[in-house]
């Protein structure tokens, strides 16, 4: 099983192509990558970016999908409008599930897509997506509504389906009640999926939950028992987070001979089957 990501660089490891390629390698898949732009960033500070020329972004999509099969791709990090134009020239004719994570800013607080880029990414990619998975800041951004709630959140997601997302998974860690409350939108029907709430802050718990959703779906899951899966890998990634640098933790995962046998016993009771809208 083979996962591509397309994303940025993160020196620290925690999030990006690095953080991704982890957490395919953990969940027991191969993970090949396009580098999208490289970062200058650590746990406490973000620092400079600078995209990837378009010849060399295609150059590596091109490369990868002409040798290998690929099950699912991530797309993280975009940048600017030229990036997101040669991804969607690359990948609009592919039948391969796409997982959108919208990369906007840093947990840090560095920008990583530019403002002139945003309308090509509603445009060009979230079309292209088989399920896209902003937290609730960026579903915000989005949508350009509040979310203070699970209510308003349902209200996005149906709105960014309407932009052309097939479905649509709002994480709800930036929410201020007492669990964690991921919602899913597909074919017109909630889902929700809770998971208590840890006091801590750690870089990268974003990315890993889509690295594993996209996982999840190479390997042939429905998109209710990967999204039950990609919550509890973020989770555990974020309750096994080290202090590695002098800022923020880094998510860490577990070992891979135990990670899917754990995951695989937390499905039923976390997921909850919402109704028809």
């Amino acid at each position: 099983m083979n996962v591509l990501s397309i994303a940025g660089s993160d020196p620290s490891s925690g999030a990006g192509i690095q953080g991704d390629i982890k957490t395919f390698t953990a969940l027991g898949a191969y993970g090949l990558v396009a580098v999208t732009a490289l970062t200058s960033q650590n746990s406490s500070k973000f620092f400079k970016s600078e995209p990837a020329s378009p010849e060399i972004i295609k150059s590596q999509i091109r490369s990868v999908l002409s040798d290998f099969k690929i099950d699912a791709i991530k797309i993280g990090m975009v940048y600017d409008k030229k990036t997101i134009r040669t991804i969607h020239s690359e990948l609009k004719n592919l039948k391969i599930p796409i997982v959108l994570d919208p990369i906007f800013e840093s947990t840090t607080g560095g920008i990583l897509l530019r403002i002139d880029a945003f309308s090509d990414f509603k445009k060009l990619l979230m079309p292209l997506s088989y399920v896209i998975t902003p937290n609730v800041p960026e579903a915000e951004k989005i949508t350009g509504m509040k979310i203070k709630s699970l209510d308003d959140a349902k209200k996005a997601a149906l709105k960014i389906n309407s932009m052309g997302a097939k479905n649509v998974i709002i994480k709800g860690g930036h929410m201020k009640d007492g669990k964690v409350i991921d919602l899913l939108l597909e074919n017109k029907k909630f889902h929700t999926f809770s998971q208590k709430r840890l006091a801590r802050e750690s870089h990268g718990g974003g990315c890993i939950f889509s690295a594993a959703l996209c996982v999840n779906i190479a390997k042939g899951k429905s998109l209710i028992e990967s999204t039950s899966l990609a919550q509890k890998t973020s989770f555990e990634s974020i309750k096994n987070s080290t202090r590695v640098g002098k800022g923020l933790s880094i998510a860490r995962q577990k070992n891979a001979d135990t990670i899917e046998d754990e995951l695989a016993t937390a499905i039923n009771p976390i997921c909850q089957h919402g109704t028809n809208l």
